[in-house]
């Protein structure tokens, strides 16, 4: 439906209009099937002298097609065509109100795509700047929702702009920021007097839907202004830089102040001062079944102590899905493993920390969640104090754990092997898992002995005569107890210097690619091979 003059229009080609212009019976409002016109088209373009041509030859400066109900004015603003604005504003009878189809007149239009300068001709002109659209959208709405802060700051400097006016939906101009997470317009139009309490048609606050929304930086904001915070936001499973954001902003608000007492700011002052304290309320909330997530048990009790998420987060991605944890470093026949066996998997995590979750890994979700300079180093500092803590206090358990293992290891071994030198191979491996220890060492742990039990059992005895049964036993369990350990560390380093004895950890892990879990192992192995060495150096 293209005529000529359109064409020459839309090409900006002034000879050619002007000489259209001249033909009698020239159609100057003829619509294209899309509901395209010459004056439209030219204001699209920004062709402010064929603007002039073509009103000048008699075009409506108010025409709009059928189709989208659109004058040029709205054309010219929507476009950002300062000239042709202009130049439509000097003409007589301009209706600056005029609106489409869908309601819009050029003042909404100008504001949605952020065209200051052209908000301020068309308020100049004698727009009304608190104009709404059939949904109640005024200016300041769509340039709120559309994230234009300069528009927002032209609309807000006009005398008479209600700054709360709402749609129909009760929803105004802060509600449209908030959604759409434009921080710098939140705090401009708090400034200009909007409320931080004000409820919405869902008996919701406007922190309430900050949280909602997901936009961090927009609820530091409203926290920073005075909003009063929600009783209990929703929870995000998601470790999304706006997940951990939220919740330690939460945490802030939500947790005591800062004190010589408490500077950790947690629930509980002393939690961390005492390895005790600490791993017997963690190990409570390892032991609960909520519908079988113990992750999110583990890390839903750390945040209710005021554990920071941006420790939290990555802390429960190395442990791994600790029900799956839990089946593979359970004895065989058992459907989970012992507290202790939990609490060293744990407390090994938690002594890495340092390396799991540096410096920059916990500024980093703040600093993407666009929080402030000061609020960045204020919520990092925090929980950089708080991880080192947590380290001190899993190195104490972890060593202590390790020692109470490692002193059991021997006696079990004993206590394990009968009076004619057999050992019951299943039950110690039992009490070895039960003890800590990951299944292939504790595998590596019966072997060694029986091997050193058989190498007892082979080699010649020389028994004092003339001894009473009583005097006999406990001259074969003192042969066990004295020649039986040295005979077990050697064997034992061969046995941890073996590669097979990884590959079976391998094998038991399948397809798990738990970080914990390897780290573990590695552990066990590094302390086994100390206690190897300690023993030697005590004449084993």
């Amino acid at each position: 439906g293209d005529t000529a003059l359109i064409f020459a229009v839309a090409a900006g080609n002034l000879d050619v209009v002007n000489a259209l212009l001249k033909r009698p019976g020239i159609r100057l409002e003829q619509t294209t099937d899309d509901g395209r016109y010459a004056l439209g088209e030219a204001a699209v373009e920004g062709h402010a002298d064929i603007v002039n041509a073509l009103l000048d030859a008699g075009a409506d400066v108010n025409f709009t097609d059928p189709k989208n109900g659109e004058a040029a004015l709205i054309f010219a603003s929507r476009a950002g065509k300062l000239d042709v604005v202009n130049l439509l504003l000097k003409r007589p009878g301009i209706r600056l109100e005029q609106t489409s189809n869908t309601g819009l007149c050029a003042l909404a239009v100008a504001a949605y795509y952020g065209h200051a300068v052209i908000v301020n001709a068309l308020l100049d002109a004698g727009a009304n700047v608190n104009l709404t659209d059939p949904c109640g959208n005024t200016a300041l709405i769509f340039a709120s929702r559309a994230g234009k802060l300069d528009v927002v700051n032209v609309l807000l400097r006009r005398p008479g702009i209600r700054v709360e006016q709402s749609r129909l939906d009760g929803r105004g101009a802060l509600a449209h920021a908030i959604e759409n997470g434009h921080a710098d317009i939140v705090d401009r139009l708090i400034e200009a007097g909007a409320s931080v309490t004000k409820i919405d048609f869902f008996n919701h606050n406007c922190l309430q839907n900050a949280f909602t929304y997901g936009h961090a930086n927009v609820v530091e904001r409203l926290l920073n202004r005075g909003a009063t915070l929600p009783s209990s936001p929703a929870k995000r499973r998601e470790n999304t830089v706006q997940a951990i954001s939220l919740s330690d902003l939460y945490l802030e608000h939500s947790m005591p102040a800062a004190s010589i007492d408490n500077p950790l700011r947690l629930l509980d002052p002393r939690l961390l001062d005492d390895p005790d304290r600490f791993f017997q309320a963690l190990v409570a909330a390892l032991m609960l079944n909520v519908s079988g997530n113990v992750n999110e048990a583990v890390a839903d009790w750390l945040a209710a102590q005021g554990i920071r998420q941006s420790i939290v987060a990555p802390m429960m991605t190395s442990l791994g899905d600790l029900s799956q944890v839990w089946r593979l470093l359970a004895a065989p026949g058992q459907a989970s493993p012992t507290a202790q066996q939990k609490l060293a998997y744990c407390a090994g995590t938690l002594s890495r920390l340092s390396l799991l979750v540096s410096d920059q890994k916990i500024a980093a979700p703040y600093l993407h969640a666009k929080l402030s300079a000061a609020g960045v180093t204020r919520l990092t500092q925090l929980a950089i104090a708080q991880r080192d803590k947590l380290v001190a206090l899993a190195e104490v358990a972890t060593a202590q754990l390790a020692s109470d293992m490692l002193d059991r290891v021997a006696t079990d071994c004993i206590v394990k092997t009968g009076i004619v030198l057999q050992v019951d191979a299943e039950a110690l491996k039992t009490s070895m898992i039960n003890a800590g220890f990951v299944a292939p060492l504790a595998q590596a742990l019966v072997n060694s002995w029986c091997r050193a039990v058989e190498q007892l059992r082979t080699t010649p005895l020389a028994m004092p005569q003339m001894l009473s049964m009583t005097e006999m036993l406990t001259f074969i369990h003192d042969r066990v107890a004295t020649e039986g350990p040295k005979l077990f560390v050697r064997e034992l380093l061969r046995q941890l210097d073996t590669p097979a004895l990884l590959a079976e950890w391998r094998t038991t892990l399948g397809d798990t690619e738990v970080e914990g879990l390897f780290a573990l192992f590695d552990d066990q192995c590094r302390q086994l091979r100390q206690y190897c060495e300690q023993m030697r150096e005590h004449g084993a």
